[in-house]
């Protein structure tokens, strides 16, 4: 791990403790699989890197640990191609730019996200009266791969 994950490791951790939630191994294990991998994996792919890693590792588990993360704001949740679900670590909030030809999910960060993200919130609230559980900015058009796969075929 490198240094930023390694702290990135241990923001998580206590966050985790001030929730007085068991840091397990498994819970461990799947967080620096996370913070180290920036591929945005589906549940399958998490399951297989884990599983030769940790043979008791199963998919319940993975499951169980990720909606606790998302809802203590550690990892979020993002539409995958063939809607399969993709899981990232959300310990810079960033938004996602998502290639709606391949699948593939690009983190975009900005300093001003957070002012961003509040204003997109604050008028939610105040147009329509929305109470959020959560929220994340995602845009969705062509990778340049695809774009030069498509021009190539015109």
């Amino acid at each position: 791990m490198t240094p930023k994950e390694i702290k990135a490791y241990q923001h998580s951790l206590k966050v985790l403790k001030g929730h007085h939630i068991r840091i397990t191994p498994q819970r461990q294990l799947l967080l620096r699989y996370l913070i180290c991998n920036h591929t945005h994996p589906s549940i399958d792919q998490i399951h297989k890197a884990l599983s030769q890693q940790m043979s008791n590792m199963s998919v319940a588990t993975l499951y169980n640990s990720l909606d606790l993360f998302n809802k203590l704001g550690l990892t979020i949740s993002l539409p995958g191609k063939d809607n399969r679900v993709r899981f990232d670590y959300f310990g810079k909030p960033h938004f996602h730019a998502i290639c709606k030809r391949c699948g593939k999910i690009f983190d975009i960060f900005d300093k001003n996200y957070p002012e961003l993200n509040e204003r997109l919130k604050k008028l939610a609230k105040d147009q329509a009266d929305f109470d959020f559980a959560e929220s994340k900015v995602e845009i969705f058009g062509l990778c340049s791969k695809c774009k030069k796969e498509l021009s190539k075929k015109n």
